[in-house]
């Protein structure tokens, strides 16, 4: 009724309601007492519940879901990724062990993702069958933000500007978060760009994520259907 969402356990109202003026206040107590005990309630709106695309049934609302379930078995999936390759980052000196032990989480993370997150596993089937039919050549990826960041050639040169930078992440309030992904074909860069609402901070929710997969998914299939 508030086209709301939530975001670190918050409710976001954006529009008021004329019918319940407690709206926000009684969905906030809702969401802290689930946070409280570890039950991930995610509030969204019209927006979520749409398909994202032509020729596609999953919605936001299939990836949110996706990234809750694959947080909750990753550290069974990194279990089983560590044991599997025990006999290969072992011997590997333990100055070493850690670059190695940081590929197997990354690895993971990948596993669980595609084992329990409907919208990723779907845009990395679309992503391998346009790269196997050689419409993807490879690919670069711009995070969004709106606002957007002032970021600068000078955050990372210098301290006191990637200092101030921090600053400005923490207090402000971002609204939507987002993916520019341009892909390099035989006919050129071709670029899609997606953005989700600031559902972050809960649950193992990241909204660039969503929205890269969703900017991979409507690309490929963009890309397939020339």
């Amino acid at each position: 009724m508030c086209h709301g969402f939530s975001k670190a356990g918050e409710f976001i109202q954006v529009v008021p309601s004329s019918n319940d003026p407690n709206r926000k206040r009684k969905l906030d107590l809702k969401l802290r007492l689930c946070n409280a005990v570890g039950y991930p309630l995610l509030v969204v709106s019209y927006d979520e519940k749409n398909p994202i695309g032509e020729g596609t049934t999953l919605t936001i609302v299939d990836g949110l879901i996706g990234q809750v379930l694959a947080n909750r078995q990753f550290r069974d999936t990194l279990g089983q990724t560590l044991e599997a390759n025990r006999g290969w980052f072992e011997p590997v000196p333990s100055h070493e062990q850690h670059e190695v032990i940081q590929e197997l989480v990354i690895d993971a993370e990948v596993l669980a993702a595609l084992a329990w997150n409907p919208l990723a596993k779907k845009a990395a089937q679309l992503e391998h069958e346009a790269w196997e039919k050689g419409l993807w050549k490879s690919h670069s990826v711009e995070s969004l933000s709106d606002p957007e960041l002032p970021i600068s050639a000078d955050i990372l040169a210098d301290p006191e500007a990637t200092e101030r930078f921090i600053e400005v992440i923490q207090n402000t309030q971002f609204r939507r978060m987002g993916c520019r992904m341009t892909a390099k074909t035989p006919e050129g860069d071709v670029t899609e760009t997606a953005w989700v609402r600031n559902f972050d901070g809960y649950a193992g929710v990241s909204p660039g994520g969503l929205a890269e997969d969703i900017a991979t998914l409507i690309l490929a299939q963009r890309l397939l259907s020339n």
